[in-house]
């Protein structure tokens, strides 16, 4: 097994002369960069959704607090669903999660092909896939 962060236990031995080839360089970084930045959007799009289920949640059981107590206590949740949800809204942590794990799943896939030589890739002898 390689180094390599895409290197699994499922997967098959990667000959030296692919594992020494620029271009492996460059699909390995890639999908670790996708696959990284998509787990790091899905942890934040999470974090922020739940933060506003629990404060929304909050909301209603501020009606148990004293009159004055109630008022601040359920504003100042409201406001921060509010700031929670712009948040998301600008960074788009959700849309770009989905976006990241795709292309990481559509390079996990191209890579397949190109050890299998399958696809676009069959019939072409080593070097000429590099």
């Amino acid at each position: 097994m390689t180094n390599n962060k895409i290197a699994t236990l499922h997967e098959p031995p990667i000959p030296e002369s692919v594992q020494s080839h620029p271009a492996w360089f460059r699909l390995s970084d890639q999908l670790n960069w996708y696959d990284g930045k998509s787990g790091y959007c899905q942890h934040w799009f999470k974090s922020l959704k739940f933060t506003q289920i629990a404060l929304a949640v909050l909301i209603p059981a501020t009606s148990l607090l004293p009159e004055e107590c109630a008022k601040w206590t359920a504003s100042i949740a409201g406001a921060l669903i509010a700031v929670l949800e712009a948040v998301q809204q600008m960074n788009q942590y959700s849309t770009l999660w989905v976006m990241y794990r795709a292309t990481a799943e559509r390079l996990k896939h191209e890579k397949d092909l190109f050890l299998s030589g399958a696809g676009p890739y069959k019939g072409m002898g080593g070097p000429v896939r590099l």
